[in-house]
């Protein structure tokens, strides 16, 4: 029997260990709707419209997920970019598949409409 360790890819996880007050909880990733920062720490919002409050930072939070499907589109919100349907120019607001509407600030929705019209703008 081997000792080496054993070496797992990460890239390949399609959940995420999310830090909680009494330990963690493991989601799919993809269940993600978006992520919305209340001080120091974040509550992440699901598909099921269910949510968890995690004891991390949202740019912490967001340093977990992949870069290429959540965005950070205001101070106070990160999104699944798969979960977008519409932004209307007018209100700059972006509306989630399951129609929550939220801000994007004005500084990121040059960068914002660029991941739709380059796909491979976040990918390494």
């Amino acid at each position: 029997m081997s000792t080496e360790p054993r070496l797992y890819n990460v890239h390949k996880l399609e959940k995420i260990a999310l830090p909680t007050e009494d330990g963690c909880v493991f989601m799919e990733m993809a269940t993600i709707n978006y992520c919305e920062a209340d001080g120091n720490y974040t509550t992440v919002h699901f598909l099921d419209k269910t949510r968890i409050v995690v004891i991390n930072t949202l740019m912490e939070v967001l340093s977990l997920l992949p870069k290429e499907t959540f965005f950070k589109i205001h101070d106070k919100h990160g999104v699944n970019l798969n979960q977008c349907k519409k932004f209307d120019k007018v209100t700059s607001k972006v509306e989630m598949e399951n129609g929550e509407k939220l801000k994007v600030a004005r500084r990121r929705i040059a960068e914002f409409k660029e991941i739709y019209m380059n796909p491979n703008l976040g990918k390494d």
